[in-house]
């Protein structure tokens, strides 16, 4: 008995300091992304290296020698998966020992999305996880905005769906609160990854608000491995295929993006501005073909919130400036967040400011 009870508390001990070498990597990686540049590759990677590399190793080999609790082998070897998926992220980042290898980023980046959509299945069966997944004003109301799912006959599908398509280009992942009900309309954010991205990846960049804030979400991937033109008619087509399924605050949908989506939340957005009620791009440019096919006239019934990066090494600061410059001559209703710290990266922090303008300027509009 008593070796059945130190086992036991083994395994509790052994998984437990395995969440949080976990959830330490995640937040780490979160601060990583949004520093990630030339200049700071080198001590992010020697950051991540010393402090986790071997750390999420180590963890994974504590649960495999010790072994599942009975009755929980699923959960065990769930959290086995997680930590390897989460050291092979951590490995290819750290790959490149001089400048960053875009390759080996991509992948990294694969695999830690891989290991969230693992680790968000799980959450409620995982000490702190769930308490990740929602902003931290919302907190202490984690068992209301994370219910289980209704099992009723024709309850709509709520959680994080994913829909296939062939080779994951043109797929969509769908994010439904899981409090979802259809007795309102629920605002729609539909957000463009960037280049080599996938709806797949970008959608933990906003499933976080989505969820603390009651916003359904949409997460396309490009046709190509990135947006052009021919995207368009799906990309406008996706508030119609939405609403058919879920109840849509039609006066409520914003178009954002990052790098080439930002780009495209341009493009897309300025050609159907009765689909959304703004526009937020991160780190884009301002697409010729808005100029050329006169598109841009339709801004001035569509805000915009720019945020752009003063260390972009991508897409130039001057390009954004310029960019707000045409905006203001066409007298469109614009915010433009220089960033001075800022590289070409995700600025995760300006979530909730983009959310708090949109809701005023959806609030003017009805």
């Amino acid at each position: 008995m008593v070796d059945q009870t130190l086992q036991m508390d083994s395994c509790e001990y052994a998984l437990r300091k395995a969440i949080e070498c976990a959830l330490l990597y995640l937040v780490e990686m979160e601060l990583a992304q949004e520093h990630l540049g030339p200049d700071s590759f080198a001590f992010i990677r020697q950051r991540l290296d010393r402090e986790h590399e071997e750390a999420l190793e180590g963890r994974r080999k504590d649960l495999t020698r010790v072994g599942p609790l009975p009755g929980a082998e699923d959960l065990h070897h769930a959290m086995e998966h997680v930590l390897e998926l989460l050291h092979q992220s951590c490995e290819e980042f750290c790959g490149s020992p001089g400048r960053p290898n875009p390759a080996l980023i991509l992948r990294s980046f694969e695999h830690l999305h891989l290991a969230m959509e693992m680790l968000y299945s799980l959450r409620k069966r995982l000490p702190g996880v769930a308490n990740f997944f929602l902003t931290d004003d919302v907190q202490h109301r984690r068992v209301e905005l994370d219910p289980d799912p209704p099992d009723h006959p024709g309850a709509p599908t709520v959680g994080l769906i994913q829909q296939d398509a062939a080779d994951g280009r043109g797929a969509l992942t769908l994010y439904v609160p899981e409090y979802y009900l259809d007795t309102r309309a629920w605002p729609l954010i539909v957000a463009l990854h960037g280049g080599h991205g996938s709806g797949r990846g970008f959608v933990w960049s906003w499933l976080r608000e989505a969820k603390s804030r009651g916003y359904l979400l949409a997460a396309p991937s490009s046709m190509g491995s990135t947006w052009d033109p021919s995207d368009d008619a799906a990309v406008a087509g996706l508030v119609d295929e939405i609403a058919a399924r879920y109840r849509v605050d039609r006066h409520r949908v914003l178009l954002t993006g990052m790098s080439d989506g930002a780009t495209f939340s341009f493009v897309f957005g300025l050609a159907h501005p009765d689909r959304f009620t703004a526009l937020a791009p991160l780190c884009g440019v301002l697409h010729p073909a808005v100029l050329t096919q006169g598109t841009l006239e339709n801004g001035r019934h569509l805000p915009v919130y720019m945020v752009h990066g003063a260390k972009d090494w991508l897409f130039p600061i001057e390009t954004a400036r310029m960019a707000a410059g045409v905006l203001a001559e066409r007298k469109i209703d614009y915010v433009f967040r220089e960033l001075p710290e800022l590289s070409h990266a995700y600025p995760r922090r300006e979530n909730e400011h983009i959310l708090n303008w949109f809701e005023e300027k959806a609030r003017e509009r009805t």
